[in-house]
């Protein structure tokens, strides 16, 4: 399942937790604790659907707010508690609820507001106005949440994620969400939220490189496609992926792979200095290729890419690696794709010049 229109760039406090995030297999645990509100909430929405009370369920809009009191606060004096608020066995429509990032409790008071009222209601009755909520209409496309990450008080910061119709996500819809990362947390070493570089000037990439761009690459993924799993670093029978998308049925919890990503990262230089010779980097992209469709095969998944992000100092033989494998990319439906990652603004304004 995915939006229809993507969202817009993701702002640097939305992957401020990207330097933690480069221990653990995937789970949401690893997510700033908005993201993590946001995709709880929108499997919250679908599980509700399969359930058999949900026929009943009211049309009024629901409204979940990243709020958590103590049980004795007088302000939670109207709520009553769901404890068991992920299960979705209780009904979401018109009520106010009150959750912590990982929906496991809720306090929810019900509600007759719509539209202008509602936001007033939220904001200057109840002085929620600046907590990230999510307001779900029912009766909007099959089904619409919309997120605002400043909370109800911003009306202006809202992205919709419609509910309506379960499709595959493609790569083509991948690779957007991967541009828009990359031009805005990756190119530019002004705009790197934490750094690939361990010595910009010199271009001597940070040890930890391919790790900060996959930890940025799965915030803007997860952020984008929140029905979806997007998980790093599986274990399959030829080896471990780097990321892969796939969605999990509510009602029989099978999984469908959509896409496996194999990253690597071309150096011109390590963290110590030590340079990286251009057979290197042609063997890292040729043993990407081989991993990539080896991982989709063992998944099932509908596609493969191998995203090269590309910290190399000499842009006349960037094409080198890529035209070695070009055939059997081709002969096993592999999508290639390269980004380049610039050490300094201006050769990142060159580029935009050039282009």
């Amino acid at each position: 399942m995915s939006p229809s229109v993507l969202p817009a760039a993701w702002s640097a406090s939305e992957l401020r937790e990207t330097a933690e995030l480069f221990a653990g297999a995937g789970s949401d645990s690893e997510m700033p604790q908005e993201v993590r509100f946001l995709r709880a909430v929108a499997r919250l929405l679908v599980k509700r659907r399969t359930r058999d009370g949900a026929l009943n369920d009211t049309d009024a809009a629901a409204v979940l707010v990243l709020e958590t009191r103590e049980r004795d606060d007088p302000f939670l004096e109207p709520f009553s508690l769901e404890p068991m608020l992920d299960r979705a066995m209780a009904t979401i429509n018109g009520r106010l609820w009150l959750a912590n990032e990982k929906l496991t409790f809720g306090h929810f008071v019900e509600h007759q507001h719509s539209g202008l009222e509602l936001f007033d209601w939220v904001v200057d009755t109840l002085g929620l106005g600046s907590r990230p909520a999510v307001i779900f209409d029912p009766t909007v496309d099959g089904g619409e949440l919309r997120y605002y990450a400043n909370g109800l008080s911003d009306m202006g910061e809202v992205r919709a994620y419609p509910l309506g119709a379960v499709r595959e996500v493609t790569f083509r819809q991948a690779r957007e969400v991967i541009d828009l990362a990359h031009s805005e947390h990756l190119a530019s070493p002004h705009t790197q939220i934490v750094p690939t570089w361990k010595k910009a000037p010199t271009h001597w990439a940070a040890s930890n490189a391919e790790a900060v761009i996959q930890s940025v690459i799965k915030v803007a993924l997860k952020s984008t496609f929140v029905f979806c799993e997007v998980d790093k670093e599986g274990h399959v029978k030829t080896g471990r992926f780097d990321l892969s998308i796939s969605y999990v049925d509510p009602s029989t919890r099978t999984r469908t792979y959509y896409g496996v990503l194999e990253l690597k990262v071309l150096k011109s230089a390590g963290s110590g200095g030590a340079i990286v010779a251009a057979a290197d980097n042609l063997a890292a992209v040729k043993d990407g290729l081989v991993q990539a469709y080896s991982y989709r095969n063992d998944l099932s998944a509908f596609w493969a890419a191998l995203c090269c992000f590309d910290m190399r100092k000499d842009p006349d033989a960037t094409d080198e690696c890529f035209a070695a494998i070009a055939g059997e990319a081709v002969q096993h439906d592999v999508n290639v794709s390269r980004w380049r990652l610039f050490n300094s603004v201006k050769k990142y304004r060159e580029s935009i010049s050039a282009s």
